[in-house]
Formats: C-alpha cells, sequence, structure tokens
C-alpha cells in the first residue's frame, strides 16, 4: 500500500516545493495587481457582493455602480457564476478573507496537474514521464501568473485534467460511470470558462471520424 502511495505523494511534494518556488506562499495574500488587476478585481468584487448581499446567484454584481442608470452594480458575467459563488459561501464559513479566492483557484489547478500526472501514468506506464509532463506545463509563466490568481481559466483548465482522466478511464473500462463522470467535469469546466469546451470538440470529431472512417484505432 505504502510503495503504491509513494510516486503520487512524491508528486504532491514536487507541487507544493514549486508553489513555494514560485513564492505562492506570499502572492496568496496580495491584492488584485499586475496584469489583468481590473478583471481581477471585477472578480473578487463579484464574491464579495455575493457575501455582502445575500447569495442571489442569478444576480452578480460590482461594487461600480454602471447599471440600471447608474444606480446598481449589476453585472453580465462571460461565464457562470460558480466560483464566485463558491468563494463567497466560503467566506461565509471563515469569514472575509480574500486569499480563499486565490486559495480556491490553486488547489483545483493542482487537483488538476494531480489527474493529469495520473492520467499520464496510466497512458505511459512510467513514472519519470507520468511526473515530468504535468510539470512541464506548470512552467508555462501564463499558467504560473493565472493559477494562483482571481480568474476563473486556471480553474476551468484543472477541471478539465480531471475530466479527461475520467473520460480515458471509461475508454479503457467502458464503465459508463467514468463517462457519466466526464462529462459532469466537462460541463462545469464549460460553465466556468467556455473555451474549455474544445475538450469536448476534439472528442467529438474523434467520434465522428470512428464512425464515418469505421476506424477502429
Amino acid at each position: 500500500m505504502l510503495s503504491q502511495l509513494r510516486y503520487p505523494l512524491l508528486f504532491i511534494v514536487l507541487l507544493i516545493g514549486i508553489s513555494y518556488y514560485y513564492q505562492y506562499d506570499e502572492i496568496l495574500f496580495k491584492r488584485p495587481q499586475s496584469i489583468h488587476y481590473w478583471r481581477q478585481a471585477d472578480c473578487a468584487s463579484i464574491a464579495l457582493n455575493y457575501y455582502q448581499g445575500g447569495m442571489d446567484f442569478f444576480h452578480p454584481q460590482v461594487h461600480n455602480l454602471t447599471s440600471d442608470n447608474f444606480t446598481t452594480g449589476y453585472a453580465s458575467t462571460s461565464e457562470m457564476p460558480i466560483l464566485y459563488y463558491s468563494v463567497a459561501a466560503l467566506y461565509h464559513l471563515f469569514g472575509y478573507r480574500e486569499f480563499l479566492f486565490r486559495l480556491l483557484n490553486l488547489l483545483i489547478f493542482l487537483t488538476g496537474l494531480f489527474y493529469l500526472y495520473k492520467l499520464f501514468y496510466n497512458l505511459l506506464r512510467q513514472q519519470f514521464w507520468a511526473m515530468v509532463l504535468p510539470i512541464l506545463i506548470f512552467t508555462s509563466p501564463v499558467l504560473v501568473y493565472y493559477a494562483n490568481n482571481f480568474l476563473s481559466n486556471s480553474a476551468a483548465l484543472g477541471v478539465v485534467f480531471i475530466a479527461w482522466y475520467y473520460f480515458m478511464e471509461f475508454y479503457r473500462s467502458k464503465d459508463t460511470r467514468y463517462f457519466k463522470r466526464s462529462v459532469i467535469l466537462f460541463t462545469l469546466a464549460g460553465l466556468l470558462k467556455v473555451t474549455a469546451l474544445l475538450s469536448v470538440g476534439a472528442i467529438i470529431g474523434v467520434f465522428l471520424h470512428e464512425k464515418l472512417f469505421k476506424s477502429n484505432r
């Protein structure tokens, strides 16, 4: 049992070590800043408004009064406000601590990398490459910046990684329970950021290719 857990635990330690190297422990407690700081501030504002204004899921607001002839802060988000609502729920549990927003985003993304590690191991059966490939992805400056941030892009990507793991488990085992989980997760990722549905387009493309050309590969 311990031998089976050794490599997954090692990968988790690597993720924690890399996060510390990226100074996530310091960034975690910083306010919205740098590139897209205005969009980060909007996301933080929506979550705080949910916390302060009654948790009305279908009426997200920002603190800037730009709607209804400059009398309300109602906002039309470009995605379902699932992440912001979840953060507001955490504020109700632990009090208003803004770092919880960054922390939740980061944990979702790192969980996605862990499932990506599991996926690579199932495909390659080599622990070295199963660990190296997700870590290589984690060296992207864009991902490093947005993983510990207020935008939902990295969270959506993390959920996509988990969805791919379950889809490939379904493909390998033909167990429909894995397929249902992958569908739910792909849907959740698409609700967090619509571009996450590109993966679903790839799956549909392969399915159509198999049906049209009767490929067994």
